[in-house]
C-alpha cells in the first residue's frame, strides 16, 4: 500500500466516527483538491493578472472569502509566466487563512514569522502591509532558508 493511502485510511477511520456521513467523508479524503492561488498584487494590477490567467482558464473562480484567492480547474499554473514573475502564488486556501486573521494588526508593524519557509504566509502578508512596515522572517531548518529566500525574491518582497 502507498504511503498515501495508508495516511488517508488513517484520517477516514480516526475521524469517521466525528462527521454526520462517513461515506461522504472518504469520498471527500479521496477527491483531488483544486488548485488555488492568490493574486500577488506587489507585482502588478488584480485585474490585469486574473485577465492573463483566464487565458489559461476562462472557469477561474473568485474565493468568496478572500479577494485576492482564486481556484482554478488546471493543475499546472505553476508552470505558466504568471507564477514564474511572482505575479501568483500557488498556496492552498486553508494556508491563506492565518494572515487573514491578524490583518487588522499587521498595518506597518513588525510581523515575526518564525517558521515562514517556504514563505506562503510571509508572502501573503507582505502583500497585505504592500512592502510597509517590518517583516522578520526565519526558520528553524536551515535547508528550508533557500526556499524562503528564493519566493521573497520571486513575489517582490522588500520589507
Amino acid at each position: 500500500m502507498e504511503p498515501f493511502q495508508t495516511i488517508r485510511q488513517g484520517i477516514i477511520e480516526r475521524y469517521s466516527v466525528l462527521v454526520e456521513d462517513p461515506t461522504e467523508f472518504a469520498e471527500a479524503i479521496y477527491k483531488p483538491l483544486k488548485q488555488s492561488f492568490r493574486i500577488n498584487t506587489l507585482k502588478g494590477d488584480k485585474e490585469n493578472i486574473l485577465e492573463q490567467l483566464k487565458n489559461y482558464d476562462p472557469e477561474i473562480i473568485e474565493v468568496p472569502w478572500n479577494d485576492n484567492a482564486y481556484v482554478s480547474q488546471l493543475n499546472n499554473l505553476g508552470s505558466s509566466l504568471e507564477h514564474f514573475v511572482g505575479q501568483i502564488y500557488i498556496q492552498e486556501l486553508t494556508s491563506m487563512i492565518p494572515p487573514l486573521v491578524v490583518k487588522d494588526v499587521i498595518d506597518n508593524n513588525t510581523i515575526l514569522d518564525c517558521c515562514a519557509a517556504p514563505g506562503s504566509k510571509t508572502t501573503q502578508i507582505a502583500g497585505m502591509m504592500q512592502n510597509r512596515g517590518h517583516i522578520i522572517a526565519n526558520d528553524s531548518r536551515h535547508a528550508r532558508l533557500k526556499s524562503l529566500r528564493g519566493n521573497l525574491d520571486r513575489l517582490g518582497v522588500t520589507n
